[in-house]
């Protein structure tokens, strides 16, 4: 996972070949004004079809806003085959829900980090100028064990390996 692989660019982040909106960073001056990702693009769409989606940047920040939710670093989970890993707990102040996230660390330069610590999840909006002016880069969740919890709704390099988790809006399960 860096720029040398990555799908829309040429070798590098000023290279951009789409989801780009300045001409500072598409390869020969390109720009197509896309945001999101298109259904050949979203590998959420293209593996669970439907209304399955990756999360929106308000879908990250509800997640992450105290009055919606508690969030708990460190709990143990325990996957469909029986392994326990460390992970954060999320759990709705609304109804009560649970999600659960095992810690997956994140690829950047080919090299795994913070696989014990940290949790790091796509969403679904290329960033820009109506975020942030660097269309190199995607919203993302973050929640770190790391002096304390870390969580926000960030940004990282679209060349970075991150965790895709799908989301669905309430009733409409396909």
């Amino acid at each position: 996972y860096d720029w040398d692989t990555y799908k829309y660019s040429h070798d590098q982040y000023y290279a951009l070949t789409k989801y780009c909106d300045d001409t500072t960073y598409g390869l020969d001056c390109f720009t197509d004004e896309l945001r999101t990702p298109t259904i050949d693009d979203n590998p959420v769409r293209q593996t669970w079809r439907g209304s399955w989606r990756m999360p929106s940047k308000a879908n990250i920040d509800e997640l992450l806003d105290p009055d919606n939710t508690s969030i708990f670093v460190d709990q143990d989970i325990t996957d469909a085959n029986g392994t326990t890993v460390k992970g954060v707990k999320i759990v709705s102040k609304i109804n009560g829900n649970v999600l659960y996230f095992p810690y997956t660390g994140k690829v950047e330069n080919g090299s795994l980090q913070d696989d014990s610590r940290g949790v790091y999840v796509w969403g679904n909006h290329i960033t820009g100028s109506d975020l942030t002016p660097t269309p190199y880069r995607a919203v993302a969740l973050m929640i770190e064990r790391n002096q304390g919890i870390q969580k926000a709704a960030t940004y990282y390099n679209r060349c970075n390996g991150l965790t895709i988790r799908p989301v669905v809006s309430k009733g409409s399960i396909e």
